[in-house]
Formats: C-alpha cells, structure tokens, sequence
C-alpha cells in the first residue's frame, strides 16, 4: 500500500513538472513566433493603468 501510495504521488509530481515544462515551451515558442504580442500586452496594461488613474482621480473631484 505505502510503494503504490509513493509511486502514485511520484507519477503525480513528474507528471505536473512535464506540464509545467510543455506550458513555458509553449509560451516561449509563442514570443519567438510573434514578438509584437509583449508589447500589446504592456500596451493594454499601460492603457488600463491611464484609465484607472483619470476615473479615480476624476470621481475625487465631485
């Protein structure tokens, strides 16, 4: 019982570090194929930033 729970729990550990390791490949296959998509997204964070930024300010002023 405890050899099948300890091999059990160590296909369970490898299993997720082969997920872990597919899942960052595929991210970095994704920033070498289309570059651009970084500065999309610091672009959309940046305008998220300018928007929260004027209606917190604008909505101290009433």
């Amino acid at each position: 019982m405890l050899t099948a729970n300890t091999l059990q729990t160590k296909t369970r550990e490898v299993f997720l570090r082969l997920i872990n390791l597919d899942m960052e490949i595929m991210i970095a296959n994704l920033l070498d194929e289309y570059p651009m998509i970084l500065f999309a997204l610091e672009g959309g964070l940046a305008l998220a930033l300018l928007l929260f930024i004027v209606l917190w300010t604008g909505k101290g002023k009433k």
